[in-house]
């Protein structure tokens, strides 16, 4: 239980600094397009917009995060109360049941995972394909091309050879 609670705060902290560089980055960006916007009444407005629903979303994220960790802290305080009150042996069935909701999210955000990630590396397989069958085409292509121009040649060198007979 412990051990999901580590992967799972792993995870928000990852989350978190992402966002963090994302929004760093993102007000860079504003930065540069209000300078750019500069002359430009309605290009300004629209920066603006951008930056008043970026902080909005922004906003509501770290309210949204806020309230995860509250959560998390919560479920730690209960579960670290409730192990040093009950037996180990023998957890109420409430726990029980609660427990083995939680084990089945977690197994079924695990397998979403994976078969999110299953999916993605399908794409790139199939992509790959696609890549090479196109690389196989213009290969052929390239190979019609020359025998081609090898036919030519040989033609010319024939009509060649056939004008110096003639003189």
């Amino acid at each position: 239980m412990f051990a999901a609670y580590s992967y799972i705060n792993h995870i928000r902290h990852a989350i978190n600094e992402l966002t963090t560089r994302i929004a760093h980055d993102t007000a860079e960006d504003f930065n540069r397009l209000d300078s750019q916007a500069l002359g430009n009444k309605q290009r300004r407005m629209q920066v603006e917009r951008l930056k008043s629903n970026f902080a909005k979303v922004l906003k509501d994220y770290q309210q949204t995060s806020q309230q995860a960790a509250d959560k998390q802290r919560q479920f730690v305080a209960i579960a670290k109360r409730k192990t040093q009150v009950a037996e180990p042996s023998s957890p109420p069935a409430d726990e029980r049941t609660s427990l083995l909701a939680q084990e089945r999210m977690q197994m079924r955000m695990q397998q979403q995972a994976l078969d999110s990630e299953i999916q993605y590396n399908d794409m790139l397989i199939k992509d790959r394909e696609d890549s090479i069958r196109d690389i196989e085409g213009t290969i052929l292509e390239i190979n019609s091309l020359f025998k081609d121009l090898a036919q030519t040649v040989t033609m010319q060198g024939e009509m060649v050879g056939m004008c110096i007979c003639c003189y």
